[in-house]
């Protein structure tokens, strides 16, 4: 279980660039991909903003819970190590306080408490 903010995925957007694309000592997958980390190492302030506005989307910046669908400040990552097919999920606060309510209910259904 691990803690993924979205100031992380911000502050991490050039390495992770870097250790998607840059293999085995040069760049793949476009002309470009090296010309948009240099322009993401440049930054100062690094925002989501300027990151979408180089990269043209979004999603190096998302952090979208996986129940609720919200781009959200804070997420709990459950399960596997994110991989191809691994049984992970990234849930918000809401969704987790979702989650435990209805435990909680269901206990104290089942003790008859209700």
């Amino acid at each position: 279980m691990k803690l993924i903010s979205k100031t992380e995925r911000v502050e991490t957007v050039p390495s992770r660039w870097k250790n998607q694309y840059f293999q085995k000592g040069q760049w793949t997958y476009g002309d470009n991909k090296e010309r948009i980390y240099n322009k993401l190492i440049k930054l100062d302030p690094l925002t989501e903003e300027a990151i979408v506005q180089i990269i043209g989307n979004s999603s190096w910046t998302q952090n979208i819970c996986d129940e609720c669908g919200k781009d959200c400040d804070i997420l709990i990552e459950v399960g596997e190590e994110t991989d191809y097919e691994s049984s992970t999920a990234r849930i918000c606060h809401e969704c987790l306080s979702a989650a435990l309510f209805l435990v909680c209910y269901q206990r104290q259904k089942e003790q008859g408490r209700l």
